[in-house]
């Protein structure tokens, strides 16, 4: 039933299937939802900023122009680090691309829950957050691409981006 799998092998020996082997619509699809799973984990560590800023207003840890330091570093990050973002992942593969970007940012997120509500390290770690973020959507696309023909891709990147509906 399992491509790949070797039943009855007389020296107990089995292959499972690797992504290589599997069938090319079995691929497509795994590769499709592992893309729109990756797109939208890294969306949602977003959001724990948003969820927090009325609880540190309210406990007049931070200011709202504070916050809005915060969210502009996120921002700024983001827009920089999407013009350099193309030549790393064609450089290192845009798996390893993602995969960097999904460690930092969730370390970041993690980190940035334990701090306390000071300006400078929040703003500093959301910045890394930005950073890593914008190589979500750019390589997730790269990864896609080569499973789906030029008059596919629109519904495709369509697909990735009904990720933003989880907010």
């Amino acid at each position: 039933c399992i491509p790949g799998y070797q039943a009855g092998a007389s020296h107990m020996q089995t292959t499972l299937p690797t992504l290589s082997t599997l069938p090319h619509p079995m691929r497509r699809r795994l590769v499709y939802i592992a893309t729109w799973m990756i797109y939208a984990s890294l969306y949602l560590t977003r959001k724990p900023f948003s969820v927090v800023k009325p609880l540190l207003i309210e406990q007049e840890s931070l200011d709202r122009s504070s916050l809005a330091n915060i969210d502009t570093a996120f921002l700024v990050a983001y827009a920089f680090a999407q013009l350099i973002i193309g030549p790393i992942g064609d450089r290192i593969g845009s798996r390893s691309a993602l995969s960097v970007s999904l460690v930092a940012a969730a370390t970041v997120t993690l980190l940035f829950a334990c701090s306390k509500p000071l300006l400078l390290p929040l703003a500093a770690l959301w910045f890394v957050n930005g950073a890593s973020q914008s190589a979500a959507f750019p390589l997730c696309q790269k990864a896609l691409f080569p499973f789906f023909g030029q008059s596919e891709r629109g519904a495709a990147l369509v697909g990735t981006l009904y990720s933003f509906a989880l907010r």
